[in-house]
Formats: C-alpha cells, sequence, structure tokens
C-alpha cells in the first residue's frame, strides 16, 4: 500500500513486535486525524477524489481496487487499525463529522471490495463453479 502522507504512527506500529500490536497507539485527534485524512486520500483510486474534496461512491464496472489491494490483506486491515486509534482519542462527548465521515467511507469501500470479489458476510470466499469443479476432483 502507498506509503505517501502516511502518518508516521502507522509505520511505527507496523514496525512494532509481534506482541505489541495489539496496543492501540495513542495519537492527538486533532493532529493526528488530518494525516489520516490525507493518506486515505492519497490511496484511493483516482477516480474517487473529487475536486470538492469528497469522494465517488459510483464504482466504475472494471474498477478492481488495485490500489487499495497493494498491501495484501493486511492492508485494509492497517487502516482500520489506524482509524481505530483516532477514533478511540476522540472526546466522544462532541461530535468529529470528519472522522465519523471518514469511518462511514472506509466501510463502503471495504463492502465494494468484498462485493467486488465476491465475498459473502462471514467472510469465506464464494464458491463459483471452476472452484467446486477443482475442489471435486481432489
Amino acid at each position: 500500500m502507498p506509503t505517501d502522507s502516511r502518518p508516521q504512527e502507522v509505520a511505527l506500529w507496523i514496525k512494532r513486535h509481534l506482541k505489541k500490536k495489539h496496543e492501540a497507539v495513542s495519537v492527538l485527534p486533532d493532529e493526528y486525524g488530518p494525516r489520516f485524512v490525507a493518506w486515505w486520500r492519497s490511496i484511493q483510486p483516482s477516480w474517487r477524489t473529487l475536486p470538492d474534496g469528497g469522494y465517488a461512491k459510483a464504482t466504475p464496472d472494471d474498477e478492481n481496487w488495485a490500489s487499495l489491494g497493494k498491501g495484501g490483506s493486511a492492508g485494509l486491515y492497517i487502516v482500520v487499525m489506524a482509524l481505530s486509534w483516532w477514533i478511540r482519542a476522540l472526546d466522544l462527548t462532541g461530535v468529529n463529522s470528519t472522522a465519523w465521515d471518514v469511518v462511514d467511507d472506509v466501510l463502503w469501500v471495504v463492502q465494494q471490495i468484498r462485493l467486488k470479489n465476491n465475498v459473502p458476510n462471514n467472510g469465506k470466499r464464494a464458491r463459483n463453479e471452476e472452484d467446486v469443479a477443482k475442489a471435486n476432483k481432489r
């Protein structure tokens, strides 16, 4: 996954020892939030970024989400983890619409990737007829 604009906290978390991966990273939401948004924007496919700063939600038929798949199965996991640090750091008595807008957008992207890759809600990849035929030959 591209590292342009990636917050330094994410890079440090990636380098952490395995036994510390479960520990949340402490961030200051007013500083971290804009950097996370810049990173999220930088890893989007070019067709998603709108001139007004928003994101397109009309997915082209030929979209394969390759730009977000470059980090393998851990790519989006890292995004979700990094986003969780921002949400965790918020003062939940107030409203931070930007953070929750990003949560909604990340959720939308994950759903689009799941639909494109034909993955049902249980997380297991749906089998097509060719997969079933290969499995039956074994």
